[in-house]
């Protein structure tokens, strides 16, 4: 039996010969939400990169085959074809990476969003050529040789240390020494770090401790922003909700907020949330003076997502059934597990982000002023950061307690 593990997080995917923007912005938030309302059945603070998840099994499955291939494209909402598939993502990230430079690298005050691969290889197997091609071309992998299997301490301290390195220290030990075990053949890793000012930056002396009810009603202090301004924001009365969008300073990226009416409305919203409701809402919002009050808050999480991404259809991909013969000729090969942690830290001056995906595989987005609208974020309500160029969400959460 042979084991292969896979590191994954965020790559951001945009294309000029992809799918129309409409359709990448549908199945981004598609998949996004799906995920969601999978992790929302737990109570609790939630945040995670949909865009690391899709991207860690989009280069995974560049190893996969017949119905178990079919399955994990429908369910991240990929191209069904597996030479557009990779060729997508490959264009994406090539536009991602050129822009404004290597990495989107911006001077103080600006953004940063960066994102890297790379694929260790046990030193003892050999590789189909084609898939470790496709992870060099277009996910651009670093490639690197690993003992798993006499050294799991050093293959893991390694992994560890490159996440670590690409997400700016916020992503610490994603690997366990446990997850590595002898017969270990592969991990492929992939890291996001993003971290941008608001276009509109909160004063310092505009945030106060104020009441922030909970989801069970129970009222706590939390120190809550404020700042009245223009945003892009609409009222969706009939469906119970608010949505405010507040861009960061390069323009491209911003935070999508939905804020129930009322108090206890969370749990409602997250009922009728779909993909198509998220690209509705979007749409429809108008720039109007909007007065903010959002929570400073910092979120770090960790999942185990394989039984969620099963749950979702992708059933066959974590069973002895699976077929991962573009990989390695050993059988079975399966996936075995799906971890992935993610960090998130929102203030005044803007947002820090990072998130790692493990995915561990065994083988065998002149009229008279009219008053501004209110928007006050002292109940929970669900956020999205995204890529307006290229439709993505890269990253998504819960805020149910500020102080966690």
């Amino acid at each position: 039996m042979v084991t292969l593990l896979a590191v994954l997080t965020a790559f951001v995917r945009v294309n000029a010969e992809q799918p129309a923007k409409k359709e990448i912005d549908g199945n981004s938030a598609a998949f996004c939400v799906d995920l969601y309302k999978q992790l929302a059945k737990k109570p609790g603070n939630h945040f995670f990169s949909p865009f690391s998840i899709v991207t860690a099994l989009a280069m995974t499955s560049a190893g996969s085959a017949g119905a178990t291939d079919a399955e994990m494209a429908a369910v991240l909402r990929l191209n069904p074809d597996p030479v557009k598939r990779h060729a997508e993502c490959a264009s994406w990230a090539r536009m991602l990476n050129s822009a404004n430079g290597a990495l989107f690298k911006r001077p103080a005050g600006g953004m940063e969003i960066s994102t890297a691969n790379s694929i260790w290889l046990a030193t003892r197997l050999q590789f189909k050529k084609t898939f470790v091609e496709i992870a060099k071309n277009d996910y651009d992998a670093e490639v690197r040789a690993a003992d798993f299997a006499g050294n799991s301490k050093k293959a893991v301290k390694d992994v560890n240390d490159w996440v670590e390195n690409k997400t700016k220290g916020k992503i610490k030990d994603i690997v366990d020494v446990r997850a590595i075990p002898p017969d270990t053949a592969l991990i492929l890793a992939n890291a996001i770090y993003f971290k941008a000012d608001w276009a509109s930056p909160f004063k310092n002396e505009s945030t106060h401790d104020a009441d922030f009810t909970l989801e069970g009603g129970e009222k706590i202090k939390a120190p809550l922003m404020s700042q009245t301004t223009s945003f892009n924001y609409v009222n969706r009365e009939a469906e119970g909700f608010a949505a405010l969008e507040m861009p960061y300073k390069d323009g491209r990226m911003t935070m999508l907020v939905l804020l129930p009416h009322k108090i206890d409305g969370l749990a409602g919203l997250e009922k009728k949330l779909t993909g198509p409701l998220v690209i509705d809402t979007i749409e429809s919002m108008k720039r109007e003076r909007v007065m903010l009050y959002l929570p400073k808050f910092h979120a770090e999480t960790e999942y185990q997502l394989a039984d969620t991404l099963s749950a979702m259809g992708m059933k066959l991909a974590f069973t002895p059934s699976a077929d991962f013969s573009g990989i390695t000729d050993v059988k079975p090969t399966y996936i075995s597990a799906v971890i992935h942690k993610a960090f998130v830290d929102v203030d005044e001056k803007g947002t820090e982000a990072a998130a790692a995906t493990v995915v561990g595989i065994r083988a065998g987005s002149a009229a008279p002023p009219k008053p501004p609208a209110v928007f006050r974020a002292d109940h929970p309500f669900i956020y999205f950061i995204r890529d307006t160029q290229t439709g993505q969400i890269l990253f998504a959460g819960r805020m149910a307690d500020p102080r966690k």
